[in-house]
């Protein structure tokens, strides 16, 4: 179970690089991790990297994230709607 004082997981997703880092209540990030967000078929890769270091640093802490967040620069599927 989860609380409101168990930090989260924020994830930015930038033109260049990809951060990743546990938030705390107070709005600390406790460690981050970064990497370069490469072209299109990297940007995945990039993200499950940032994110086992982060999970890795948590686990080895005994810190409980309480949830993610994920914030992209651009719309990610210019594809219409289907109809």
């Amino acid at each position: 179970m989860t609380t409101r004082t168990d930090p989260a997981i924020g994830v930015d997703v930038g033109a260049s690089t990809i951060s990743a880092g546990l938030v705390g209540p107070d709005g600390d990030v406790i460690p981050d991790a970064q990497g370069p967000t490469g072209d299109s078929g990297q940007v995945i890769a990039t993200i499950v990297f940032v994110l086992e270091r982060i999970l890795g640093h948590a686990l080895a802490q005994r810190i409980r994230a309480g949830g993610i967040g994920v914030s992209l620069p651009d719309i990610v599927n210019r594809r219409p709607p289907l109809t």
